[in-house]
Protein backbone atom coordinates (compact mmCIF):
# COMPACT_ATOMS: atom_id res chain seq x y z
CA UNK A 1 0.00 0.00 0.00
CA UNK A 2 1.58 3.36 -1.27
CA UNK A 3 -0.14 6.79 -0.36
CA UNK A 4 0.70 8.80 -3.29
CA UNK A 5 -1.28 12.24 -2.84
CA UNK A 6 -1.27 14.20 0.62
CA UNK A 7 -4.43 14.51 2.34
CA UNK A 8 -6.70 17.27 1.09
CA UNK A 9 -9.97 18.42 2.17
CA UNK A 10 -11.14 15.16 3.92
CA UNK A 11 -9.58 12.96 1.29
CA UNK A 12 -6.65 10.67 0.37
CA UNK A 13 -5.49 8.66 -2.50
CA UNK A 14 -4.07 5.62 -1.71
CA UNK A 15 -2.73 1.97 -3.95
CA UNK A 16 -3.61 -1.10 -2.62
CA UNK A 17 -3.21 -4.30 -4.92
CA UNK A 18 -3.94 -3.27 -8.50
CA UNK A 19 -6.37 -0.24 -7.63
CA UNK A 20 -6.05 3.42 -6.86
CA UNK A 21 -8.54 3.90 -3.77
CA UNK A 22 -9.66 7.89 -3.29
CA UNK A 23 -11.11 8.00 0.09
CA UNK A 24 -12.42 10.13 2.95
CA UNK A 25 -9.44 10.00 5.79
CA UNK A 26 -11.79 8.33 7.95
CA UNK A 27 -10.74 4.81 6.68
CA UNK A 28 -7.38 3.66 6.81
CA UNK A 29 -4.91 0.71 6.79
CA UNK A 30 -6.08 -1.03 3.82
CA UNK A 31 -5.71 -4.60 2.89
CA UNK A 32 -6.81 -6.30 0.09
CA UNK A 33 -9.55 -8.81 0.21
CA UNK A 34 -10.02 -9.28 -3.63
CA UNK A 35 -10.61 -8.16 -6.77
CA UNK A 36 -12.64 -9.38 -9.73
CA UNK A 37 -14.33 -8.28 -13.51
CA UNK A 38 -16.34 -5.67 -11.86
CA UNK A 39 -14.69 -4.18 -8.48
CA UNK A 40 -11.90 -4.46 -5.93
CA UNK A 41 -12.77 -5.27 -2.30
CA UNK A 42 -10.73 -3.80 0.46
CA UNK A 43 -11.12 -3.72 4.25
CA UNK A 44 -9.97 -1.01 6.20
CA UNK A 45 -10.75 0.39 9.69
CA UNK A 46 -12.64 2.85 10.12
CA UNK A 47 -11.06 5.75 12.64
CA UNK A 48 -14.26 7.22 13.81
CA UNK A 49 -15.47 3.52 15.12
CA UNK A 50 -12.16 1.70 15.13
CA UNK A 51 -14.21 -1.00 13.75
CA UNK A 52 -13.25 -2.97 10.26
CA UNK A 53 -15.38 -2.36 7.13
CA UNK A 54 -14.89 -3.56 3.73
CA UNK A 55 -14.95 -1.15 0.58
CA UNK A 56 -15.99 -2.05 -2.57
CA UNK A 57 -14.57 0.28 -5.38
CA UNK A 58 -16.98 -0.61 -8.22
CA UNK A 59 -15.02 -0.66 -11.68
CA UNK A 60 -16.26 1.70 -14.20
CA UNK A 61 -19.62 1.62 -13.27
CA UNK A 62 -21.18 3.67 -15.98
CA UNK A 63 -19.18 2.58 -19.16
CA UNK A 64 -22.22 1.09 -20.82
CA UNK A 65 -26.07 0.85 -19.94
CA UNK A 66 -25.34 -2.51 -18.60
CA UNK A 67 -22.35 -1.47 -15.92
CA UNK A 68 -25.12 1.30 -15.06
CA UNK A 69 -28.01 -1.59 -14.72
CA UNK A 70 -25.60 -3.82 -12.73
CA UNK A 71 -24.38 -1.33 -10.43
CA UNK A 72 -28.18 -0.07 -10.56
CA UNK A 73 -29.23 -3.89 -9.42
CA UNK A 74 -26.42 -4.30 -6.79
CA UNK A 75 -26.69 -0.65 -4.96
CA UNK A 76 -31.27 -1.44 -4.57
CA UNK A 77 -30.33 -5.15 -3.76
CA UNK A 78 -27.87 -4.10 -0.66
CA UNK A 79 -30.29 -1.13 0.32
CA UNK A 80 -33.18 -3.96 0.54
CA UNK A 81 -31.25 -6.59 2.27
CA UNK A 82 -29.62 -3.85 4.92
CA UNK A 83 -31.06 -5.16 8.07
CA UNK A 84 -28.73 -4.81 11.08
CA UNK A 85 -29.70 -7.91 12.43
CA UNK A 86 -28.73 -9.49 9.72
CA UNK A 87 -25.10 -11.33 9.13
CA UNK A 88 -25.60 -11.00 5.46
CA UNK A 89 -24.17 -7.56 4.64
CA UNK A 90 -25.40 -4.21 5.75
CA UNK A 91 -24.35 -1.30 3.80
CA UNK A 92 -23.08 1.33 5.83
CA UNK A 93 -22.04 3.91 3.57
CA UNK A 94 -21.77 4.76 -0.37
CA UNK A 95 -20.04 8.02 -1.59
CA UNK A 96 -17.70 9.16 -4.72
CA UNK A 97 -14.83 11.41 -4.43
CA UNK A 98 -15.57 13.36 -7.64
CA UNK A 99 -17.02 17.43 -7.09
CA UNK A 100 -19.74 17.43 -9.99
CA UNK A 101 -21.30 15.08 -12.42
CA UNK A 102 -19.46 16.04 -15.40
CA UNK A 103 -16.35 13.90 -13.38
CA UNK A 104 -18.89 11.53 -11.54
CA UNK A 105 -16.60 8.04 -12.86
CA UNK A 106 -16.19 6.79 -9.27
CA UNK A 107 -18.47 4.44 -6.48
CA UNK A 108 -17.13 3.40 -3.23
CA UNK A 109 -19.49 1.16 -1.52
CA UNK A 110 -18.74 0.51 2.60
CA UNK A 111 -20.15 -2.49 3.88
CA UNK A 112 -19.64 -4.37 7.45
CA UNK A 113 -16.29 -6.70 7.29
CA UNK A 114 -16.90 -10.03 7.76
CA UNK A 115 -14.37 -12.51 8.04
CA UNK A 116 -16.02 -15.56 6.55
CA UNK A 117 -17.17 -16.05 3.27
CA UNK A 118 -19.97 -18.73 2.90
CA UNK A 119 -19.13 -19.56 -0.63
CA UNK A 120 -15.43 -20.35 0.74
CA UNK A 121 -17.17 -22.26 3.45
CA UNK A 122 -19.42 -24.20 1.14
CA UNK A 123 -16.37 -25.10 -1.36
CA UNK A 124 -14.69 -26.46 1.71
CA UNK A 125 -17.06 -29.40 1.83
CA UNK A 126 -17.14 -29.97 5.58
CA UNK A 127 -19.89 -30.82 6.72
CA UNK A 128 -22.06 -27.94 8.29
CA UNK A 129 -23.80 -28.58 11.69
CA UNK A 130 -27.88 -28.52 11.99
CA UNK A 131 -27.23 -24.98 13.90
CA UNK A 132 -25.18 -23.63 11.57
CA UNK A 133 -27.60 -24.37 8.96
CA UNK A 134 -30.82 -22.78 11.05
CA UNK A 135 -28.22 -19.57 11.78
CA UNK A 136 -27.59 -18.95 8.11
CA UNK A 137 -31.29 -19.58 7.03
CA UNK A 138 -31.78 -16.78 10.16
CA UNK A 139 -29.50 -14.92 8.86
CA UNK A 140 -30.72 -14.50 5.36
CA UNK A 141 -34.06 -14.56 6.17
CA UNK A 142 -33.73 -11.31 8.58
CA UNK A 143 -31.70 -9.68 5.31
CA UNK A 144 -34.95 -10.35 3.83
CA UNK A 145 -37.30 -9.11 6.49
CA UNK A 146 -39.34 -5.94 5.01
Amino acid sequence: MNVNDVEQDGWYTVYCGHGRFTLPVRYQDLVLIGQGAYGIVVRATDTTTGKYVAIKKILRPFETDIHAKRTYRELKLLMYLNHPDAQVVQLYNVFTPEQNVNEFRTIYLVLNFVDRDLNKLLLQRVPLTETLIQLIICSLLRGLKV
